[in-house]
């Protein structure tokens, strides 16, 4: 009789340890692997319309175009929300442990689900490359356009650093 309560004792604590632990961080996961297989399916469908397909091809292309764009970022939309809602089951009572182990093995989950969500509202083709770039970092994600990021990021840094010199200079200056 003892070795069937142990039994059973057992087989609850498992089950708690595999639903409050293990299930959550495989929903993580997957829903992480769905969203690198969109962002390299979707990647060339995230540059806006160019009018010039509307000359060179005709209203029809141009639309086809915008349409594809438009539902390009809508399925990004959707992916952020999706992360930004695992994130908030993530740091409810029961599951912190889980978002805790997530965080010390790197991946900034609010992070990613706020890039994600502003990545679906980009029109620069920089900001795009940059901002999937911040993506990719913060689920740890092999990085397709890490130089052009870095780049682009190193330039907008040097930018920035030579209004800030050119502020301080003309506030030094009567």
């Amino acid at each position: 009789m003892p070795d069937t309560l142990w039994s059973l004792g057992a087989g609850a604590l498992s089950w708690f340890a595999v639903n409050l632990a293990m299930k959550p961080w495989l929903e993580f996961l997957a829903l992480r692997k769905d969203i690198q297989e969109e962002l390299i399916f979707l990647f060339d469908l995230l540059r806006p319309p160019n009018i010039s397909t509307k000359y060179e091809h005709g209203d029809e292309a141009y639309n086809a175009e915008n349409r594809d764009f438009y539902d390009a970022q809508k399925k990004i939309r959707q992916l952020g929300s999706k992360l930004s809602a695992h994130n908030t089951f993530l740091n409810s009572s029961p599951f912190r442990p889980t978002s805790y182990l997530l965080r010390k093995l790197g991946y900034k989950i609010d992070d990613a689900s706020k890039k994600l969500l502003r990545l679906a509202q980009e029109y620069d083709q920089d900001d795009i490359i940059v901002t999937r770039y911040e993506v990719e970092t913060a689920l740890r994600l092999p990085h397709s356009e890490a130089s052009w990021a870095q780049m682009v990021i190193e330039n907008r840094k040097r930018r920035r650093e030579a209004a800030q010199r050119r502020k301080a200079d003309a506030d030094r200056s009567p």
